[in-house]
């Protein structure tokens, strides 16, 4: 059973102290010596410390803080996690670590740790979802809470399709998400070529810019994907995208090994005035998330789109666009109906 520290006294942990420097660990000696001199406590708000319970026995702990070093308050840092060794491989650490995560979804856009002494937890802390980084001082893992991925399907690097998604994800960086845009026709992907080596590695083996868009996949929540209509469904650049993920895809194994917890926003434009080629692309996309696990949250489609000024002129609809964004992690959102507006004659 998980209890929040309130009142943390030595008795409560010695155990924990005592085995972890019998493995050669410090920091709960030194997390209880900064609890003692209130240099910090977990007091604030957007903090929080607790222990594991079991048969009365204390058995683990754990705690989140601001990241101290970074010195950032967007960015939460895991705090002297530990398991007693007997009481390992029982997932208690994954229920410790989770609710941490649980709670730190409410104030940070990522949460760090830092194990440097400890290639051994590598593999628990990335089975939860976090990802070495070298890009951070004192962080040898990330996770990210709120990052948001625009993929821009169109080669019109200024047009319709990138105004649309840039609205979205205008909303999502006010409602505090880190975001990213990425031009699919930059990337240079290289087609699929059928050699069925993912089966049993679950990777590609071409070798071109799809790690950089693999990479920036992973690490974010929101995925959005727009496209332009050609010939009635998504760019060849999204369809060369879609293929390039079937390592990944429950297709094989019957499992998806992409990070758990996405959402995915679909968006569709085309210059003709019916609504059906603007299915069949947000069907497309649609597809594509619910074969790597991610949830469908929102979906758009504007059809008379000849030109941008046409959509510019089209304030309503920008307008839904960014509140699709801004409003995304409300609670209580359970239907997600196409957002659709047909402009023109």
């Amino acid at each position: 059973m998980i209890e929040e520290i309130k009142i943390l006294e030595e008795d409560t942990i010695e155990e924990l102290i005592h085995e972890s420097e019998n493995e050669g660990y410090r920091f709960l000696s030194k997390m209880f010596s900064q609890w003692n001199s209130r240099e910090n406590q977990f007091q604030k708000e957007n903090e929080k410390a607790i222990i594991f319970r079991e048969n009365n026995k204390v058995i683990a702990i754990g705690g989140i803080n601001e990241e101290p070093y970074l010195k950032r308050k967007d960015f939460g840092r895991l705090r002297g996690v530990y398991v007693l060794p007997s009481f390992r491989r029982k997932h208690v650490g994954k229920e410790i670590v989770k609710h941490l995560i649980d709670f730190g979804n409410k104030y940070y856009k990522a949460i760090t740790l830092r194990v440097p002494d400890n290639i051994e937890a590598y593999p628990f802390y990335e089975s939860i979802g976090f990802e070495m980084t070298n890009e951070y001082e004192s962080v040898t893992h990330i996770k990210w809470i709120k990052k948001a991925l625009g993929i821009i399907g169109s080669p019109r690097h200024n047009g319709s399709t990138a105004l649309l998604i840039s609205r979205v994800l205008e909303g999502l960086k006010n409602t505090g998400y880190e975001i990213n845009e990425i031009h699919v026709d930059e990337l240079n992907l290289k087609y699929c070529t059928g050699c069925k080596s993912c089966d049993k590695t679950r990777e590609c083996n071409i070798d071109d810019n799809f790690t950089k868009l693999k990479k920036e996949f992973w690490q974010s929540n929101i995925i959005v994907i727009g496209s332009p209509s050609y010939w009635g469904d998504v760019t060849g650049h999204i369809k060369v995208l879609f293929d390039r993920f079937t390592p990944y895809c429950d297709t094989i194994d019957g499992k998806t090994i992409v990070p758990s917890g996405k959402r995915g926003i679909a968006i569709a434009i085309r210059a003709g005035s019916t609504r059906n080629e603007n299915q069949h692309i947000l069907d497309s996309i649609n597809h594509f998330y619910s074969h790597l696990g991610i949830k469908n949250i929102g979906n758009i489609c504007v059809e008379s789109i000849n030109d941008i000024s046409d959509l510019i002129s089209q304030e309503e609809m920008l307008t839904k666009a960014y509140f699709l964004g801004a409003n995304i992690d409300e609670e209580d959102r359970q239907e997600h109906p196409v957002l659709a507006l047909k402009t023109g004659g």
